[in-house]
């Protein structure tokens, strides 16, 4: 068969010309079908890369823990006690064979900053070394927080990269710059990138992080800290953050079902419950889009069986 016989695609023309309705009408189903299938496709594509660059290298099994009231009286203990989480609760996570790492954190609010005549308004967190691990965000100059910070209570910080535009306009690596916080002045030791869109506290950008047992002191909070973040291991997180109820209860004196005593952002609850919203996004697209492309078959069909009826006498 040739491709370019006119005879044949001058009957093509001459049919559809006989039905213009009914061919307007198919192609626009089919054209129809494939732009929702393309669209859709595209659409559910997008919202996976979205929640990558949301997450960052943030791992599913990550997560923030933060204390609430008891609301379950238990071993003598009363309800609607306030606890707090300290240094000895973030050891006993270190422990245990479902985390592979765990780090206080500790927030500071809001300080007002100078180096010059440069200032501005950031906020202070307590840190530890393995929230690089848990929380990974690119460095843009020199290092993140060490275990000799840690130890000797440097006063050594490491600021977002707003704080660095900010404070340092002549651009460059400001490592070894002294800048004032507050009242006390740290040495800068590095500069962060901020990478995915998951804050806690605040935001990377405008973040200047200090050792935690320095923030412990400066603050006068003794041994506590106000948050954990845990990575597990590659476990269900569902049982990851059971081990770590199991763990803080136990050494809290909480009831162990107590629902309000422990408030968990899991990164892995996060995800599920958006690839639950793709998966159906993508279920969506293909019935609408085979149906729609289904319904341009039917209407060709129908072109096909009236082209037939019509040389049923010719074929006679």
């Amino acid at each position: 068969m040739r491709l370019f016989d006119t005879d044949r695609w001058s009957e093509i023309g001459q049919t559809i010309a006989r039905n213009k309705k009914r061919s307007i009408m198919t192609a626009l189903g089919i054209f129809w079908g494939i732009f929702m299938l393309t669209v859709m496709l595209g659409a559910g594509s997008g919202l996976s890369r979205m929640l990558g660059s949301v997450l960052g290298d943030m791992t599913t099994n990550t997560m923030f823990l933060f204390t609430d009231q008891t609301s379950l009286p238990w071993k003598g203990m009363p309800a609607e006690r306030h606890w707090q989480i300290d240094n000895d609760d973030v050891a006993a996570l270190r422990t245990l064979d479902e985390v592979e790492y765990a780090d206080g954190m500790l927030f500071g609010g809001s300080y007002d900053c100078t180096r010059g005549e440069r200032r501005g308004s950031y906020a202070l967190m307590g840190l530890g070394p393995a929230m690089q691990r848990i929380h990974p965000q690119p460095l843009l100059y020199g290092r993140y927080i060490n275990d000799m910070d840690m130890t000797g209570k440097r006063k050594v910080c490491v600021i977002g990269t707003q704080v660095w535009r900010e404070l340092f306009p002549e651009g460059g690596d400001p490592s070894g710059a002294t800048i004032k916080v507050g009242s006390s002045y740290f040495r800068v030791v590095g500069v962060l990138q901020k990478k995915g869109e998951i804050n806690v506290g605040s935001s990377t950008e405008t973040q200047i992080a200090i050792p935690m047992t320095l923030a412990q002191q400066l603050l006068g909070r003794g041994d506590k800290v106000e948050a954990i973040a845990v990575a597990g291991r590659p476990l269900p997180p569902a049982e990851v953050e059971r081990a770590v109820r199991q763990s803080l209860f136990a050494r809290n004196l909480i009831a162990p079902d107590d629902p309000r005593a422990l408030w968990v952002l899991s990164m892995g609850e996060l995800f599920e419950n958006a690839m639950k919203l793709i998966r159906g996004i993508d279920l969506l697209t293909w019935i609408v889009g085979l149906g729609t492309l289904l319904a341009g078959i039917v209407g060709v069909s129908n072109i096909m069986l009236v082209l037939v009826k019509e040389r049923t006498q010719e074929i006679g």
